[in-house]
């Protein structure tokens, strides 16, 4: 298996560590492309070196309630703080990459800050269980409104590197604490200003959590693999790994997009069956060619993209022309996410070849298209009216009732809705939509929540089954493209934020019910699986806040708040939004205000290529020509929420 990690490491695959009074709260610190980065818990204890390294702070012992952030927000370093006593603790943790007689480091500097609220003096160690370097004095007394920091750095990862480990005079000799932190700030600050910005949201933590995800998302990186997890899902799984490339490119990390698309040259591998992966293939090719415009690149690769797309259309072999049967859902089945995949494959595959002048595959791409929906919607109003369902099962030749994800806290009904892609990427890709698979989105929406009306909470879809999944905000991606729910990915996120989280800004893949008495403040699941943070999970996040604020169509027309909440627009309101890419290497934004009678919009930066369309809520959707400066919406009553007509 590519990366095995070594046998030291084992141990803590998948499970969690009992000596920890809520084991499963668990998040990373680390540096980009790094092969190994440190897992934290909410107590500040630390697993490093693939469990190599486990260092305890005894002076976190017995608190009975923890805080636990990520410095400034968003940054990876980890900041737990709880009350011992009379004192304030604080311990942080983050990673700096540094070199070393020619070979790189990842060096994990650790503080331990102590404040005196008491009348008294005092002595209060930090008392680390693992030998650290210490770039501090030993603790001295503390004296009443003082505060003493103890700080101390160890070597935890070597980039794929075979030096020996440095030494304790080495690692002092890279500076303070404060200096490496600084440079810490520099690089991640530096590295999110080539993506979109988040400036201004209602809501601020999903701005946090949108840069925490991206550089989780870095940190994740094995050289040019894009891991899923550190805990768990240590190698790519096809279809997580177009999925994630996707997010990276349309948050626009463009040149790190072009070098993972460069290292994925070649039919993508799933230690499953998931053929779904390769179905999507073209996407990230597609829209990595309208962002950048870079032809030469993605020619050079075109074989590889046609063969794949050929290799993948002769797989719909399953009744009346679907695709086969797979194990998309872990279980044997013809599923719909399948199909769905296909035809994201095929619209993204027509475009591609469009731009690219190759005009015989662009037919074919369309003509198969054509074939696999007429196929897809015949087959399901062959099960809808055998069966008297009006909703989209996951399973294409029966309903939900007989599929292995029945159960009413089970997330599986939802799962074709964003695995698929189709109903909003094809629409975005300039595709033909219309029959069953269109008309039944919104009451698939609606049967899927009066399931689980009296087993969940609203704003989740379940687990497998369970509380929650890293997916949540995902399932979402469907109803952009209805009407009744079009602004529910974002109050999925904000879900998973106030009630789902497992670490700062990380989410186990699925995830049960919340612990009572949690020692982290807040509302946090009992236990997890997979992974944390579940990179791929987090990717679908990112990627349905970005798009409900402003997504691409491939003809270069721009839409603008189509899952924007209602009460976002409520008097006062801002969302900011800038650095956008679009089409050609251009970069576009807007900042909307929200007032007492009016919504103001001033766009900035590029113009885009195509009109800009707008779709908020509550106000009757319509377009503007591209070289619009700003814009006054007046509210209409009963305004349209559905741009289908446009």
């Amino acid at each position: 298996m590519p990366n095995a990690v070594p046998d030291c490491y084992n141990p803590f695959l998948h499970q969690v560590d009992s000596r920890e009074p809520d084991p499963y709260n668990i998040a990373i610190v680390g540096w980009e492309a790094d092969r190994c980065s440190v897992i934290v818990s909410e107590r500040g204890t630390f697993y490093a070196r693939f469990g190599e390294i486990y260092c305890r702070f005894g002076i976190a012992d017995g608190a009975s309630s923890f805080k636990w952030m990520n410095h400034s927000g968003y940054l990876p370093c980890l900041v737990t703080s709880f009350r011992r006593g009379m004192v304030d603790v604080e311990i942080c943790h983050f990673c700096n990459k540094v070199t070393i007689a020619g070979q790189d480091y990842s060096l994990l500097y650790s503080r331990v800050r102590k404040t005196n609220r008491g009348s008294d003096p005092l002595v209060l160690p930090a008392n680390p269980s693992a030998d650290l370097v210490r770039l501090s004095p030993p603790p001295a007394t503390i004296r009443p409104g003082e505060t003493e920091v103890e700080d101390f750095v160890t070597a935890v990862d070597q980039f794929g590197g075979s030096a020996p480990w440095p030494s304790a005079e080495e690692m002092i000799a890279q500076g303070s604490w404060d200096r490496n932190f600084d440079r810490m700030r520099r690089y991640w600050d530096d590295r999110l200003s080539r993506i979109v910005q988040l400036e201004k949201l209602p809501d601020p933590r999903l701005a946090d959590a949108f840069r925490a995800g991206h550089i989780y998302q870095l940190i994740m990186l094995d050289g040019n693999e894009l891991h899923v997890g550190v805990n768990a899902y240590r190698q790519e799984f096809s279809h997580d790994t177009i999925g994630m490339l996707v997010t990276l490119i349309q948050c626009g990390d463009l040149e790190l997009s072009r070098r993972l698309l460069d290292a994925h040259r070649a039919p993508l591998v799933a230690p499953m069956d998931y053929p779904d992966g390769n179905y999507k293939y073209p996407w990230p090719w597609t829209i990595y060619l309208l962002k950048t415009g870079d032809v030469d690149f993605v020619k050079s690769n075109f074989t590889v993209i046609k063969s794949i797309m050929h290799s993948s259309a002769n797989q719909a072999t399953g009744p009346g022309g679907i695709m086969r049967k797979s194990y998309a859902l872990d279980h044997l089945g013809y599923w719909l996410v399948d199909n769905w995949s296909m035809l994201t494959g095929l619209a993204a595959y027509r475009v591609l070849c469009e731009r690219l002048g190759e005009d015989c595959e662009a037919a074919w791409a369309l003509k198969e298209y054509d074939r696999l929906m007429n196929a897809c919607n015949r087959r399901l109003e062959q099960v809808s009216k055998r069966e008297g369902i009006r909703y989209l099962p996951a399973h294409m030749l029966h309903g939900q009732k007989d599929c292995p994800t029945k159960d009413s806290r089970s997330a599986g009904w939802a799962t074709t809705l964003h695995f698929g892609r189709w109903p909003w990427e094809c629409y975005m890709l300039g595709a033909r939509q219309e029959g069953i698979m269109l008309d039944l989105i919104d009451a698939t929406y609606d049967w899927g929540f009066d399931q689980s009306r009296n087993a969940l909470p609203p704003h989740t879809f379940g687990g497998w089954p369970g509380w929650c999944t890293s997916y949540n905000a995902g399932f979402a991606f469907a109803a952009l493209r209805g009407d009744r729910y079009r602004s529910e990915g974002i109050r999925a996120y904000q879900f998973m934020i106030e009630r789902a989280m497992n670490g700062p800004f990380s989410w186990w893949e699925g995830a049960t019910e919340p612990k009572p008495g949690c020692l982290w403040e807040g509302e946090h699941p009992a236990k997890g699986s997979g992974s944390c943070p579940h990179m791929w999970g987090d990717s679908f996040s990112r990627k349905i806040l970005l798009n409900s604020l402003i997504d691409e169509f491939a003809d270069g027309r721009v839409i603008i708040g189509r899952g924007v909440p209602e009460e976002w627009l409520a008097p006062g309101c801002e969302i900011r939004v800038t650095n956008v890419p679009l089409q050609d290497n251009r970069r576009f934004g807007y900042h909307l205000i929200a007032e007492h009678d009016s919504v103001q919009i001033n766009f900035i930066g590029d113009s885009p290529a195509g009109e800009i369309v707008l779709d908020l809520p509550g106000f009757e959707a319509g377009c503007l020509p591209n070289s619009s400066k700003s814009v006054v919406l007046q509210p209409v009553e009963n305004a349209s929420k559905s741009n289908s007509t446009l």
